[in-house]
């Protein structure tokens, strides 16, 4: 089975359909600090030091983000408030404690792949520049 594949059955286990998983993912990111998501590097997405509390969102960025119908948002999140998943704080939905400690296993399986993929892209880029280079001496 493909890690895509498993990360899906994994979050059916606590989501009711893949809208719902969307809708929280989005939360989630939303709950990152954005200084923080513009220092991502691999050995963080590994070790989810990624995943600090920051600002929160609304139904309606999530909505937009995700191109989801509002109403449809508002009665997802309504269904994750009410399974403990997300809470309202200051007029900002963020995950609750509980859903992160629940949900540890799927966020280290995302963090992981992740990573994987991470280092593939700065692997091609590398391989890239190292052509470039050499097509540059080539040329002199």
């Amino acid at each position: 089975m493909s890690e895509i594949a498993a990360v899906l059955v994994e979050a059916r286990a606590h989501f009711s359909d893949l809208e719902e998983w969307l809708i929280f993912l989005n939360v989630l990111a939303a709950a990152q600090s954005r200084s923080q998501a513009r220092t991502f590097t691999a050995e963080a997405l590994l070790t989810a030091q990624a995943a600090a509390p920051g600002g929160g969102t609304n139904a309606r960025s999530i909505a937009e983000a995700s191109g989801i119908p509002r109403e449809t948002v508002r009665r997802k999140v309504q269904r994750l408030v009410d399974a403990g998943l997300v809470e309202w704080r200051s007029g900002r939905l963020h995950p609750t404690p509980m859903a992160l400690c629940r949900l540890e296993p799927l966020r280290m399986r995302i963090y992981a792949s992740a990573a994987r993929v991470w280092e593939v892209v700065e692997r091609c880029r590398a391989a890239d520049l190292a052509a470039d280079e050499d097509a540059g001496e080539n040329q002199t």
